[in-house]
């Protein structure tokens, strides 16, 4: 049985550089269905409600980015859902790759980082989303 789920995308805009002095952040939907336009960032937890949280989390590396989803139980009494079976939401990801100006440009200016809008304005990439840009 699988510890966790897992996506590999290849990103070329995740350089050393980008590793060594700037940032990569990782958003995804939350809940694609009833509230499609949100987006929070990673690692991201939530209850189930039936003695297990559901956990989504990435991990970068040189010209990729991991994706991992993930149970961990919180009710000794309950029991997993299989993760290999489990039948999840289909989930969109977004993930920004920002140069060290710009990440200590950010830092600076005390934008906040968890915040999805923010960073969309600071960044200018709300220009592309307004074009249909993903």
């Amino acid at each position: 049985e699988y510890f966790t789920r897992y996506y590999v995308r290849q990103n070329n805009s995740i350089t050393a550089g980008v590793l060594d002095t700037g940032l990569v952040i990782a958003y995804f939907q939350p809940s694609p269905v009833n509230n499609p336009n949100q987006w929070a960032p990673l690692p991201y937890q939530f209850d189930s409600s039936f003695g297990f949280t559901d956990n989504y989390v990435y991990v970068t590396a040189l010209g990729q980015v991991t994706f991992h989803y993930f149970f961990i139980q919180t009710d000794p009494n309950a029991t997993l859902p299989t993760l290999s079976t489990y039948n999840d939401e289909t989930r969109q990801f977004k993930l920004i790759t920002i140069t060290g100006k710009g990440g200590k440009f950010m830092t600076a200016h005390h934008v906040d980082l968890n915040n999805y809008d923010a960073v969309m304005r600071v960044t200018g990439l709300w220009q592309q989303e307004a074009k249909g840009v993903k």
